[in-house]
């Protein structure tokens, strides 16, 4: 496995701070360990798509091409107690699997199209097919929530994102349609987060700008819309810390975190040169927030802030590999053991898990 002791030379330090927003604090201490084998030992799994924990285990949902077979597609599942012993618990004829999440005793995880399917395991190891009602649409998956004894999907469509839930994991109900929703546009509902009482569901429109909706599990409205005056074209990750919503997305030009204490006025904390991508997640872990953003050209990037303001980046480089390029939005970040977990793509060695130990991984 691989392990990197955060901190850089002064030199590059210096050049670095120079480069980014006032209020970035200098690089802490910490450490940060590789908690698998790249692609689990296989090139061609690229993609490791989603982590969730479920019982005594961490789960991560993986992308798997079959070079000998035509490039065919195999969804994967892998499991390990210790974050650094895994085995294989699901292997399936499916698209990589998007998102994975636990609701009511059963693990999930959805695919992308061709061979779109949601899938779910009592016990992390036999597996059953729910897609049910979800089959009569061309099912492209882009993130799972649980929200008043609900699990909700979204999906992916170039004719406008629909999103579907069910009370039972088994039986589904369109929920908030392409047409209910207004703009075919929005061909992407990627970002999810609970706050206030809220279900808030974050999408990607190259036209008219990201838009934000939020709902009581009864009725639902836009909250935003139009990206923040064009600021946005693509809310891809939310987060709920010390009482507010924030939200990181791109504009084309520039990486930006907003944060919200109502849902609906907005103020800006953070922005990015347009080097970084479209990617993005944030995840609470201890006292503070953490952000991971997109960079096809230097490798990913890890930033975090203990109030919201000041931001300092704790990874850069894609953990010294440039090829670990994003994390899959919010679906590959997860806590565990006391440990935070980030899941990487990368094309040219298989994806990657990384875990942050602040007093030390051994």
């Amino acid at each position: 496995m691989k392990t990197k002791l955060i901190g850089l030379t002064m030199t590059v330090v210096i050049a670095l701070l120079a480069m980014l927003p006032v209020g970035v604090a200098a690089v802490p201490d910490g450490e940060w360990m590789q908690a698998n084998a790249d692609g689990f030992g296989e090139l061609y799994n690229p993609q490791i798509t989603g982590l969730a924990k479920f019982g005594e285990y961490l789960y991560a949902s993986v992308w798997h091409l079959e070079e000998d077979d035509n490039w065919s597609q195999h969804a994967q599942i892998w499991r390990t107690l210790d974050a650094e012993t895994w085995e294989q618990v699901y292997d399936a004829l499916a698209n990589g699997p998007s998102t994975i999440i636990v609701f009511k005793n059963y693990l999930f995880s959805a695919n992308w199209t061709p061979y779109g399917r949601i899938v779910r395991s009592q016990d992390g190891v036999n597996w059953e097919d729910v897609t049910g009602e979800l089959a009569t649409i061309n099912l492209d998956t882009a993130r799972m929530a649980v929200y008043k004894n609900y699990l909700y999907i979204s999906t992916w469509s170039e004719f406008g994102t629909e999103i579907w839930r069910s009370a039972d994991g088994m039986h589904w109900q369109p929920f908030i349609t392409a047409a209910e929703m207004g703009d075919v546009g929005n061909t992407g509902a990627i970002a999810s987060e609970t706050y206030k009482g809220f279900l808030y569901w974050g999408t990607l429109n190259y036209v008219a700008g990201a838009q934000l909706w939020r709902t009581d599990g009864k009725t639902t409205q836009a909250v935003m819309t139009g990206g923040l005056d064009m600021q946005l074209v693509v809310v891809s990750a939310l987060a709920t810390y010390d009482n507010y919503l924030y939200l990181s997305g791109n504009s084309g030009s520039t990486f930006q975190v907003w944060r919200s204490a109502d849902g609906v006025s907005w103020e800006i904390l953070l922005t990015l040169p347009e080097s970084i991508g479209w990617a993005s997640a944030l995840e609470v872990y201890g006292d503070q927030l953490y952000l991971v953003t997109e960079s096809d050209i230097v490798g990913l990037e890890v930033w975090r802030t203990a109030n919201g303001t000041a931001w300092e980046q704790v990874v850069a480089g894609g953990f010294d590999d440039p090829g670990n390029e994003w994390s899959n939005w919010d679906n590959g970040t997860t806590v565990f053991r006391d440990k935070l977990f980030i899941a990487t793509i990368n094309w040219y060695t298989g994806g990657e898990i990384w875990k942050y130990c602040p007093t030390g991984c051994k």
